[in-house]
């Protein structure tokens, strides 16, 4: 090999514990924003407020996809912790589903960091190919990995270019590829290498405190509680969104003999990521955004729960609405509307109305009646930013054919859009009983013979659309009452004050179904 780069480690020009300060900042960036330490206990906030300071909103949970990884890492912690702990899937299963989740490098040095076996899990060849890439991506984490997995990694291809590289990567600013680079030289070119002793220790991520502390324990050094206590602080904070890195603090305290602070960090885990059935979520990483946090504010004002948002809550979503309204046309009325919520007569009407006129030209609606489904979609978005504005929005009609083509669609929950249409005609005052109209709403209204079945948004959404239309209830009132009242809490992510999308206790909530059937609860009162 001709040439050779030392490997990958992000470099700052800052003093090393500040470039830490700073990953462990960016890190977090799409995670729940943290509490200052002399803040009060909010649970809304640290369930919906994003470190944009924006809102997610409830159906966000179901995105989620159950992680082996993060199964397999819990199973793993637990067993070092001495708590009882089983694991249901074959070798061959487990490497396959890690591998989707990650690459095989990853998923091979977890299977084998679990002692299942590798015997036809991957090859030689496999190994070497592997090898090839670490190597020529200057990649010294895989490189550790793979010669750590190889059953003779003596056969592993090593060049004085590759020694180079690794006796560099001794000396350099961060600790974690030094230490590998200290292995890696001892496993190819001998014993007599010294261990690096920095004058200041970096890491190039806040996970890599808990590796860091792992080794020391394992080689006997001292206990996590022992060491440095701000590497101990980095490796407690990673844990909230790093499942590898719970894992190497669990096996820290393990390896120093203190089982039963490993099963704390265990313990520490996200709770809501634990599922009945043993499965684990892949971690939240959510992120609010303008539009989001919109349907969020209407549906606490609808819910008459505004007071959940503290005034620093409040106050930056405001701030963030505003510094994003130049953004682009849907920045622009989603920013005004949410700001229009929380300060009611603080968006002159001249600027809401020019938004709205900016956002109606964005969705391609004119004057002239709509001729494609899209465009009454794009109507109906638009509508419901200007009833939160409260600008009038005129209605150009709709033409036969859109209507039958509209009617046609085979896709699941069609029915959602056009009740959205019928509903948002009707709050503006311009729904009438006329044969366009009604073939919507008989569309709906057969799609809402199984209410028990039927999703929240269709069924609450649904009901209303065709008693605007029609002035009948598609579904019996009492049902109405009931379905709503079984579907109210318990949502995935273990929080309450919305709706489930679905009967079943433990399913995700969702802000718009939960609006609507606020709206359906009023207009059943009524």
């Amino acid at each position: 090999m001709s040439h050779r780069t030392a490997p990958r480690a992000r470099r700052s020009p800052v003093a090393p514990w500040a470039a830490l300060l700073l990953v462990l900042v960016l890190a977090t960036g799409c995670t729940a924003a943290p509490r200052p330490a002399t803040q009060q206990p909010d649970p809304f906030r640290d369930t919906f407020v994003t470190a944009n300071g924006l809102l997610a909103v409830p159906e966000l949970w179901k995105s989620l996809e159950r992680s082996t990884t993060a199964g397999l890492l819990r199973h793993l912690a637990l067993a070092a912790a001495g708590r009882p702990t089983s694991w249901r899937l074959s070798a061959d299963d487990t490497f396959a589903a890690l591998s989707a989740e990650s690459d095989p490098v990853q998923a091979a040095s977890l299977v084998t960091e679990a002692g299942f076996g590798h015997r036809g899990l991957w090859s030689e060849a496999d190994l070497l190919d592997w090898w090839q890439m670490a190597v020529s991506e200057a990649d010294i984490d895989r490189e550790a990995a793979i010669a750590r997995i190889s059953d003779d990694p003596r056969r592993l291809p090593v060049d004085d270019a590759l020694l180079q590289a690794w006796r560099t990567a001794v000396e350099g600013p961060d600790i974690l590829p030094a230490l590998l680079a200290t292995d890696l030289l001892g496993l190819f070119a001998g014993p007599d290498v010294a261990e690096p002793r920095p004058a200041t220790i970096n890491f190039r991520s806040p996970g890599e405190a808990a590796t860091y502390l792992r080794r020391a324990a394992a080689s006997g050094q001292a206990s996590p509680d022992a060491l440095d206590p701000q590497i101990l602080t980095i490796a407690r904070e990673a844990i909230a969104t790093d499942d590898r890195a719970m894992y190497d603090l669990a096996r820290a305290y393990a390896d120093a003999g203190q089982q039963s602070a490993a099963g704390a960090v265990v313990d520490a885990m996200d709770p809501r990521r634990l599922l009945a059935d043993g499965e684990v979520l892949e971690v939240p990483l959510f992120e609010g955004t303008v539009g989001s946090s919109f349907r969020m504010v209407r549906t606490l004002a609808a819910q008459n729960r505004l007071d959940v948002l503290s005034p620093d809550v409040r106050r930056t979503l405001v701030e963030q609405a505003r510094a994003l309204l130049e953004v682009d046309v849907s920045h622009r009325v989603a920013g005004l509307a949410l700001i229009n919520l929380l300060e009611p007569g603080s968006v002159a009407p001249d600027q809401a109305t020019t938004a709205i006129g900016a956002a109606l030209r964005e969705a391609r609606v004119g004057i002239k009646p709509f001729t494609s489904p899209a465009q009454a979609i794009g109507w109906t978005t638009v509508a419901e930013y200007a009833d939160a504005l409260g600008v009038r929005l005129d209605y150009p009609g709709i033409a036969a054919g859109a209507v039958a083509e509209w009617v046609a669609v085979t896709e699941p929950l069609v029915e959602v859009s056009i009740s959205r249409f019928l509903l948002a005609l009707d709050r503006s005052g311009q729904l009438r009983p006329d044969a366009l109209t009604q073939r919507l709403a008989g569309r709906v209204r057969s799609a809402l013979l199984k209410p028990a079945r039927t999703p929240s948004l269709l069924l609450f959404s649904g009901a209303l659309a065709v008693h605007a239309a029609t002035g009948g209830w598609a579904v019996p009132v009492a049902e109405l009452r009931t379905q709503s009242t079984t579907r109210d809490g318990g949502c995935l992510g273990d929080f309450d004050g919305f709706v489930r999308d679905l009967p079943s206790h433990g399913t995700a909530c969702d802000t718009d179904a939960s609006w609507f059937a606020i709206v359906l609860l009023k207009e059943l009162d009524r």
